[in-house]
């Protein structure tokens, strides 16, 4: 049996070479948002992200990864921005209508306010898979928005693990938050990109069978 922890096969190596990489996109992360002042960069440097990680999961190792993030970056720069504000525009509106049912008093205001708090649950779910169909499809970003949430309701157990995974992650960083400046995002971007790929790939095999079965 090899022990050897160093070889390129080795079990050790490959995780630590995946903390590596993951370190090194969460700075360039870090960097491209502040090349776009914070606000304007947020998005563009995520999309970024999920580029790069992407090609990674594809089993896309020998690339420019700066390159590559910089091409994604400057590419999608105003499109990946004018979604961002949709999105940013949905969300305060769910945000200021939930505020103002919360004060209102009455049966019928609590149900609308239970029902917000579906709405929001449902625009959260949305965003799940916002990045990773901007980067599939070559399509209108409304259409992007809609099915974003279809994808994320028709492939349930992806679903559910994204979000576990990501409430893990959260307990991670809240019992070691020296690890926030080197896997804040990146790290939730890759349990993202890793389970959303597998959702995407069982969506679209479902609409294939449809359509071959004839509905």
């Amino acid at each position: 049996m090899d022990l050897n922890i160093f070889s390129t096969d080795s079990g050790i190596y490959r995780i630590t070479e995946w903390i590596s990489r993951l370190v090194y996109a969460n700075l360039l992360w870090v960097l491209f948002t502040l090349l776009g002042l914070g606000v304007f960069g947020i998005m563009p440097a995520t999309l970024g992200l999920f580029a790069v990680i992407n090609k990674w999961l594809n089993g896309q190792e020998n690339f420019p990864v700066f390159r590559e993030y910089w091409k994604n970056y400057k590419g999608y720069f105003w499109r990946i921005n004018l979604l961002g504000l949709i999105m940013f525009a949905i969300g305060a509106v769910l945000y200021i209508d939930l505020e103002y049912f919360q004060d209102a008093r009455g049966a019928l205001y609590q149900l609308i306010e239970y029902l917000f708090y579906l709405f929001i649950f449902l625009y959260l779910i949305d965003l799940i898979y916002i990045f990773p169909l901007f980067l599939k499809y070559d399509i209108k970003l409304r259409y992007i928005i809609k099915n974003a949430l279809f994808f994320a309701l028709l492939a349930p157990a992806e679903t559910v693990k994204i979000i576990l995974g990501l409430a893990v992650i959260t307990l991670l960083f809240w019992r070691l938050p020296s690890l926030l400046p080197f896997l804040a995002v990146s790290l939730p971007v890759f349990l993202i990109s890793w389970f959303s790929g597998t959702g995407i790939e069982k969506v679209e095999g479902k609409i294939r069978e449809n359509r071959n079965s004839g509905f």
